[in-house]
């Protein structure tokens, strides 16, 4: 009898020990499908269409780019241009004056 409580204990402690690695979820944030519309002017917006391109909208004309992005902090590049920036949350922070590192523009994910 203790045999087969000790065999069923054992079985009770593998299964509970076991834990799922097959989990697909991500930390990092993924922007391919989302579109972003800034806090001050909602006739701009950024829409990442793939996992390294966008279109950046403002007062009906379009600026198609490529960017990358490490689950926080990117890189767009438009006509030669590299731009900086970063997600937290539902918050795209983007510096879109390169002659000025402090300036920052806000974007709201839509």
């Amino acid at each position: 009898m203790k045999k087969i409580f000790f065999t069923i204990m054992a079985l009770g402690l593998f299964i509970t020990s076991c834990n799922n690695d097959d989990d697909n979820s991500s930390s990092q944030t993924e922007l391919s499908g989302t579109q972003w519309t800034k806090s001050t002017d909602s006739n701009r917006h950024f829409t990442f269409t793939s996992t390294t391109e966008y279109v950046y909208s403002e007062n009906g004309s379009t600026h198609p780019g490529t960017y990358v992005f490490d689950g926080t902090n990117g890189t767009m590049t438009e006509t030669g241009d590299d731009i900086d920036f970063k997600v937290n949350n539902d918050i795209l922070s983007v510096n879109q004056d390169t002659s000025d590192p402090d300036f920052e523009s806000l974007y709201t994910k839509q």
